[in-house]
């Protein structure tokens, strides 16, 4: 194929790397690896049959992981259960109970007598004694004088 300018591949929307590549004949693989095709190919099939064995042995391993988490919640789930029937049973009999207690009236017991509060001893009383008066400016008695007066 011969090869094309540039200007005649931006006109045809054509990347001029890829054109070069294409223009370009490949060499033949036995030739750069300095191997056989099928000695190629049979290390190709190698190392796929070695991912693939790697990649079953994670798969067992996470299906491992999944069946004990899911047998961890198929426990818990049945725990959680349980303890819902329970309160659910302890709701009901609360329920019962209240209805039976709105509907009966509170028995009064009939000796019942009734009895006027106690009284209480009163605190003693204290009578308030009146201050002496005493007038402004006037002291009270001779050590009211401040000393720096004298």
């Amino acid at each position: 194929m011969a090869r094309k300018r540039l200007t005649d591949l931006l006109r045809e929307g054509q990347d001029p790397a890829e054109a070069e590549a294409e223009a370009e004949p490949s060499p033949a693989p036995a030739s750069r690896t300095g191997r056989s095709p099928l000695t190629a190919l049979k290390a190709s099939l190698a190392e796929a049959e070695r991912r693939v064995a790697d990649l079953q042995g994670q798969l067992q391993e996470r299906d491992a992981a999944h069946r004990a988490e899911v047998e961890r919640l198929h426990t818990e789930l049945e725990k959680v259960q349980k303890e819902a029937l329970q309160l659910a049973l302890a709701n009901t009999a609360l329920i019962e109970e209240v209805n039976g207690l709105r509907q009966s009236p509170p028995a009064k017991e009939p000796n019942a007598k009734f009895q006027p509060p106690q009284k209480q001893p009163l605190l003693p009383t204290y009578k308030v004694v009146p201050r002496p008066i005493q007038r402004a400016g006037e002291p009270r008695n001779n050590n009211d004088i401040p000393s720096w007066l004298l």
